[in-house]
C-alpha cells in the first residue's frame, strides 16, 4: 500500500500507550498497568497525540523527533506501548457511550466494539486483531 492509498483508505499507523497511574480514585479498581490509555496517530510527516483525561481532551502535534522524545518520556513514566492501524471510517448506528479514554482511542482507531470498556480489554482486542 503506497502513501496515497493509505490516505484514501484511512489506514494509518497508531501507537496506543497504557499506564497504571490513575488520578481518579475509581480507576484504581482496574487492572494494574491498564488504568488509562492514550493514542498517537501518524499523519505524515507528523504524529498527533490524543489524550483524554477527566474534563478535557488534549492534543499535541509532533514531528518525528518530537514523537521519539514523547515515547521516551512515556516509557520513563511507566507506559506500555502497542502498535495498531486505524480502520476506515464507516457509518454505524448511533450510540450513546461515556466519553472515556478507551472510547476516545476506539473512535480514533475507527473501532466499533461495544464489548471494549477498559484499557485492558482494548489492549487484548488490538492484540487479537493486529
Amino acid at each position: 500500500m503506497n502513501k496515497n492509498e493509505s490516505a484514501l483508505t484511512g489506514r494509518r499507523l497508531a501507537i496506543i500507550a497504557y499506564t497504571g497511574t490513575a488520578a481518579f480514585a475509581p480507576l484504581r479498581l482496574l487492572r494494574r498497568r491498564y488504568r488509562h490509555c492514550l493514542v498517537l496517530v501518524q499523519v505524515p510527516p507528523y504524529w498527533i497525540a490524543v489524550d483524554s483525561v477527566i474534563g478535557r481532551i488534549s492534543y499535541a502535534v509532533l514531528d518525528l523527533q518530537g514523537v521519539g522524545e514523547y515515547l521516551i518520556a512515556l516509557h520513563g513514566l511507566g507506559y506500555r506501548c502497542q502498535l495498531a492501524r486505524t480502520r476506515p471510517v464507516t457509518v454505524r448506528r448511533w450510540r450513546l457511550m461515556p466519553l472515556t479514554c478507551v472510547e476516545v482511542v476506539k473512535r480514533t482507531l475507527g473501532m466499533d466494539d461495544l464489548g471494549v470498556w477498559t484499557p485492558y480489554q482494548l489492549f487484548q482486542r488490538i492484540k487479537r486483531t493486529n
